[in-house]
C-alpha cells in the first residue's frame, strides 16, 4: 500500500498484486483486504451472539429511563480534543468546546428527547470511520 502524505483515502493503493487508482477504487480494494481477513461465524459464536440477544431483549432498562444532565454534558464537551477533525456535519470540536456552556442546555434538552422518544435523526448516525494501522505486518 502506497503511503498518502494526506489525510483521508490514500489516492492509489495496492494488494494482492491489484492496484487501485482513484478513492471508489481504494476503497473497493479496501473492502476486498478487509472481507479476506474476517472468516464466517463459527456456529458456537453464532450461538454466543443469539444467547446474548436474547439477554438484552429480556433487560429492564430503556432508553427512555436515561438522562443526559447539563453537568456530564459540559464535562464531556470541555473534554474535547479541539485538533480533530469535524465529523460529517462539519462542526469542529474547537467550536463545540468553546461555546459548551451556552450549547449544553439546548444540546441536552434534544438529546433527552431524542431518548424519551426513541427517534434518532438519521444524520446523527453518519460517521467518517477511517482505518488506523496498529501494529503487524503493513499490506
Amino acid at each position: 500500500m502506497k503511503k498518502s502524505t494526506a489525510k483521508g483515502i490514500p489516492s492509489s493503493m495496492e494488494w494482492n498484486d491489484v492496484k487501485a487508482e482513484g478513492a471508489d477504487s481504494v476503497c473497493d480494494l479496501f473492502a476486498d483486504f478487509f472481507s479476506s481477513i474476517y472468516q464466517e461465524v463459527d456456529t458456537l459464536l453464532q450461538e454466543d451472539i443469539t444467547f446474548s440477544l436474547e439477554r438484552l431483549k429480556n433487560c429492564n432498562s430503556n432508553l427512555e429511563d436515561l438522562e443526559i444532565t447539563f453537568d456530564e454534558l459540559l464535562k464531556r464537551m470541555l473534554a474535547l480534543d479541539p485538533s480533530k477533525g469535524p465529523g460529517p456535519d462539519g462542526i469542529s470540536n474547537f467550536f463545540l468546546r468553546e461555546c459548551a456552556v451556552g450549547l449544553c442546555e439546548p444540546l441536552s434538552f434534544l438529546l433527552n428527547k431524542s431518548l424519551k422518544l426513541g427517534i434518532f435523526p438519521n444524520c446523527w448516525k453518519d460517521a467518517y470511520v477511517v482505518p488506523v494501522f496498529k501494529a503487524g505486518r503493513k499490506i
